[in-house]
């Protein structure tokens, strides 16, 4: 690449194109609209969170970033460190031998087999994100985080079903066209305790599959075709379930859940039984449904220990989705 001028062993507040920084100590005090055409080795840039709109063509090497947030464009990150990066847009970018935690991606496309050596990496997030090369995720042994959510169908193939993430905590398959099929995989992952399947294709019958969840602690299964839990086991951890908007109607089977402290069942009909099933959660303390057959009077009534009661929509259990994105 050529450049216009090389800056050596400078504090930098300003980023100019076309330079080649060696050695530099970056400072950034104003927003940086576009960095293009430059080269940087060896720098270090110094600001807890650095956001950049777009990078384009530019080379870093052996750089030091703490969380990065930016859209990337024909640009290579080489033995490069950092805390996170966030980017919507990373056509023919790689990220070669770097040492990342938390890799944020979100509606673009993306090459898994351009991140190579990302062993570091504990959270990885492909939202809405055309995938090519999925199973190159096997090498990413100490993921703790996947968030899926959004990504094409063709994502859920067998490569991805032999994927093994033994130290899996979080797994958001929302969004997709995931069926019960792709799912026989969540037998093997007992480490999981927060999963997301709302918006999937997913039924009852595919619940079977994650029998083997003693961990969970949180399930989403809001806006599917699940009818009832008879294939879910009981559960000893499960906090938080979300069966808003689904076909859900096994009332009984709640008590398999009695850790339970959050329950949303908004937006589905529901019979005047289901009160009694709800008020013998021992440890219920969040309840969200719609107000229809049954009035708001009767849900007082029985349930006056709730220090939180909500019969608006999905939005109702903030706490809930800042858990799950914490």
């Amino acid at each position: 690449m050529q450049v216009n001028k090389k800056v050596r062993r400078q504090n930098i507040s300003w980023l100019e194109n076309n330079t080649h920084y060696i050695n530099c100590a970056v400072f950034i005090d104003r927003a940086v609209t576009k960095v293009m055409d430059c080269i940087f080795e060896h720098c270090s840039f110094r600001d807890e969170s650095l956001m950049i709109q777009y990078i384009e063509n530019c080379e870093f090497t052996c750089c030091n970033f703490h969380i990065l947030t930016s859209n990337f464009r024909n640009s290579t990150f080489h033995k490069c460190h950092f805390i996170e990066i966030n980017t919507n847009y990373v056509p023919k970018s790689t990220l070669r031998d770097c040492h990342i935690k938390r890799l944020l991606l979100c509606g673009g496309e993306i090459d898994i087999e351009s991140l190579t050596s990302v062993d570091s990496l504990v959270e990885l997030s492909l939202e809405n994100m055309q995938v090519e090369n999925i199973e190159m995720l096997l090498r990413v042994d100490n993921l703790q985080s996947l968030d899926l959510r959004g990504v094409p169908a063709y994502v859920f193939s067998d490569d991805f079903a032999r994927m093994q993430f033994s130290q899996l905590l979080k797994l958001d398959l929302s969004n997709t066209a995931c069926s019960d099929r792709n799912i026989e995989f969540l037998k093997d992952y007992s480490s999981l305790q927060i999963l997301n399947l709302g918006r999937t294709n997913v039924t009852s019958r595919g619940l079977k599959h994650l029998r083997n969840l003693h961990n969970l602690q949180s399930l989403f299964l809001n806006e599917t075709k699940v009818k009832d839990l008879a294939d879910l086991p009981a559960l000893a951890n499960l906090k938080f379930l979300n069966l808003a908007d689904s076909d859900f109607d096994d009332y009984v089977a709640l008590a398999k859940f009695p850790s339970l402290t959050h329950l949303d069942l908004a937006d589905i009909p529901l019979r005047l039984e289901v009160v009694n099933y709800v008020k013998q959660l021992p440890n219920l303390k969040w309840l969200s449904v719609c107000i229809g057959d049954i009035s708001i009077d009767v849900w007082q009534k029985n349930l006056p220990h709730l220090p939180y009661f909500s019969r608006a929509g999905w939005g109702r259990l903030d706490w809930i989705w800042h858990f799950w994105n914490g």
